[in-house]
């Protein structure tokens, strides 16, 4: 069963690169997305925490992609 907010992530995700991602990338941001929720289902991180890392991680991997795609 997977989380309607970990869907959301992903549509959101795919809305922002609209090419098509390389599966081995998409399969990394769900895997990312699906921890930090997990996370936070066990109230391991505060909201607040989530939300930071969320954006740090997000920001980590839009370089990873803007490198591969410049390959």
């Amino acid at each position: 069963m997977i989380p309607a907010g970990l869907i959301r992530q992903c549509y959101l995700i795919s809305r922002i690169f609209p090419v098509r991602l390389p599966v081995r990338i998409s399969v990394h941001l769900l895997v990312i997305l699906s921890g930090l929720i997990c996370l936070q289902a066990s109230g391991i991180l505060s909201r607040h925490m989530i939300r930071q890392k969320k954006v740090i991680i997000f920001q980590w991997n839009i370089r990873l992609l803007e490198w591969m795609y410049k390959k």
